[in-house]
């Protein structure tokens, strides 16, 4: 009896795991459809063919298992990734946002892989262990590659609206320049070039009676 309550427990967190990855999928569309850059796009069409095989493979243990993926599980979630991914295609800084979105999910899934490994210990199910160590592994080089990505995304968000860091218009040699004298000096034109356009605001804001009274 407590065997087979522990095995239930698997089923149910390997289709929680598989309504996981299906929503993940539908993601990582958005994500490839509204990203631009070669090396981001190649790197989202790798973990792509990794989710859909994962897919494939937690299908194969639930069928072991006796079970089967669970609607109820299923379409709450994919709705969900297709709610997000029309969003994604409309929001503004989609380099730096989808890079967000995806280490968050990254981790989401290692946490899931987590519970379903050490769930599967204590109900004795070696194979389902298994399974759970090497997606979670996957997962983790996925999140890695993001981690060591954080400029890359950063500057391909400035590039979308054509900015660029302070360094990148100094003149001379190396960013430290635009911190010295130069930089001082350009603040400080900017400081007295505000306040006198605001004290003539001021005084053209002023009311004829106060005008008469000079």
């Amino acid at each position: 009896m407590g065997t087979s309550a522990l095995q239930k427990k698997v089923i149910g967190y390997l289709q929680d795991t598989h309504a996981m990855e299906r929503k993940v999928q539908l993601m990582l569309n958005g994500l490839i459809a509204t990203s631009h850059d070669e090396e981001v796009v190649k790197r989202l069409k790798v973990h792509r063919h990794e989710t859909d095989r994962q897919i494939r493979l937690l299908r194969e243990r639930l069928a072991a298992l006796g079970s089967g993926p669970a609607c109820s599980e299923d379409l709450p979630a994919m709705m969900m990734a297709w709610m997000k991914g029309f969003y994604d295609m409309i929001r503004a800084d989609k380099p730096g946002k989808n890079a967000r979105d995806a280490y968050v999910t990254e981790h989401m899934e290692i946490a899931a892989y987590s519970l379903l490994e050490r769930l599967a210990e204590r109900a004795g199910d070696l194979e389902t262990v298994q399974l759970a160590r090497a997606l979670g592994d996957e997962e983790r080089q996925m999140a890695d590659w993001i981690d060591n990505h954080w400029d890359k995304f950063i500057d391909l968000t400035l590039a979308e609206d054509r900015l660029q860091p302070y360094w990148a218009s100094s003149d001379g040699e190396g960013s430290a320049a635009m911190m010295g004298e130069g930089s001082v000096l350009q603040t400080a034109c900017w400081a007295l070039g505000l306040g006198a356009g605001g004290y003539l605001l001021y005084q053209l804001a002023r009311s004829p009676s106060e005008h008469a009274r000079y």
